[in-house]
């Protein structure tokens, strides 16, 4: 099964700058981005490409819709910040009605929950392959909703990424909802940091009828910096990921 490692590939293309004025995002914190930065992502080519986000704080009030091929890269998780701004919202959406191909990169950002309650996943993904979250940061979330949501995601990569306070769920990977259901599958998360703000889960495998199947064929390995304790109160009913000081192991019900 293909997987993507974490190599930043010039795949020539597009390179699309949010900034610019055929796009007009102002990264100013306070004026709503959303429409610019989808406009500059509907404007790539169907062979996808780079919208690139300079430094600035965006202030997103709809979530923005990404195709596979799409790389949403950033200046960096201290500089480039998404700022959601109401409850119920969806950060950064891609859902494929079936499995679908082309890499989809999302890179040296921050995604800010701004404090607002019950905000939905910062990141949702499904049926898709060659995924990857490269050096970004989550914070400020105050839902019980995962804040990334993997659903049917074959190959898909985190990396060097940070998830601030997390209050339920930092990484879930979860079936779709087919009969009978698929699951995500060959995904890694390297050198990241689970900070839990209570009892919860740093990676939580859902539980379901394809439940076995699924801790069965999902592979994840971790190095380097890790957090603190990533299963709280979830690992007595259910299966989840805990996270210590050195490995990255599974609890089971």
């Amino acid at each position: 099964m293909a997987t993507y490692d974490g190599v930043l590939l010039d795949q020539g293309g597009a390179a699309l700058n949010v900034m610019s004025s055929a796009f007009g995002a102002t990264g100013n914190g306070t004026t709503d981005d959303s429409g610019a930065i989808q406009s500059a992502i509907n404007a790539l080519p169907g062979s996808g490409g780079i919208v690139y986000l300079p430094p600035g704080t965006y202030r997103i009030d709809t979530y923005l819709s990404l195709a596979p091929g799409v790389r949403l890269i950033g200046a960096g998780a201290g500089t480039t910040v998404l700022r959601l701004n109401s409850a119920s919202q969806i950060g950064i959406l891609c859902s494929e009605t079936s499995l679908t191909t082309g890499l989809i990169q999302i890179a040296d950002l921050a995604i800010d929950a701004n404090g607002v309650e019950d905000t939905a996943e910062a990141i949702f993904l499904e049926n898709l392959t060659l995924v990857e979250i490269l050096r970004c940061q989550f914070r400020n979330f105050l839902t019980d909703a995962p804040i990334v949501k993997f659903v049917n995601v074959e190959g898909g990569v985190i990396r060097e990424c940070v998830f601030f306070d997390v209050p339920a769920t930092g990484v879930s990977l979860d079936p779709n909802e087919l009969d009978p259901p698929s699951t995500s599958n060959s995904c890694r998360i390297y050198d990241s940091t689970f900070t839990m703000a209570s009892g919860g889960s740093g990676v939580y495998i859902a539980p379901g009828t394809q439940n076995t199947a699924m801790t069965s064929k999902v592979a994840l390995a971790i190095t380097g910096r890790t957090g603190t304790s990533g299963c709280g109160a979830a690992a007595l009913r259910q299966p989840c990921w805990s996270v210590t000081t050195s490995s990255f192991g599974m609890a089971h019900a």
